[in-house]
């Protein structure tokens, strides 16, 4: 095979293949650009790990308690998700994962019309548990998990 071949075949492959994956912002757009996103740039933690959803479970006070032991005993790997629905009904999935001590936070905004279609990741701080009020038994309080972000905003799942 000739040098000229080759360029050609080198040429065809990086416009054909490469190109279009480096231009997803310009070229996709709305439900296109998120499934793309969704499908090959999720993050490794969320597709190699398994995440407990917080309003499937049948006790998450004792997801969120477990959630909080794995982070404080720094062994082994607990993710949690919950998902919120915005105004329009679109859902956004907030990922809370501890690994050996080490907190992380994902934001998929894929799903979401009126967002940049992707995950977005939270540098986080620390996590702490906030029992729920047992003084305001009617309340439809329920214990939660703080989450201190570097950016100054807390987040609670």
């Amino acid at each position: 095979m000739s040098v000229k071949r080759k360029i050609v075949y080198m040429v065809l492959f990086l416009v054909g293949f490469v190109l279009p994956f480096l231009l997803i912002n310009i070229i996709a757009k709305g439900a296109v650009k998120g499934a793309i996103n969704r499908f090959f740039f999720t993050p490794a933690i969320i597709t190699n790990n398994h995440f407990v959803s917080v309003e499937s479970t049948k006790n998450p006070d004792e997801q969120r308690v477990k959630f909080i032991f794995a982070y404080q005993s720094k062994q082994g790997f607990y993710g949690l998700k919950k998902t919120n629905i915005t105004i329009e009904g679109e859902p956004i999935v907030f990922y809370a994962a501890t690994k050996n001590g080490v907190l992380s936070m994902f934001v998929d905004y894929t799903m979401v019309e009126y967002s940049p279609r992707k995950f977005v990741e939270k540098k986080v701080d620390n996590v702490v548990f906030e029992p729920a009020d047992s003084n305001n038994p009617a309340s439809k309080s329920k214990s939660n998990l703080k989450f201190s972000l570097q950016s100054g905003e807390l987040k609670k799942m």
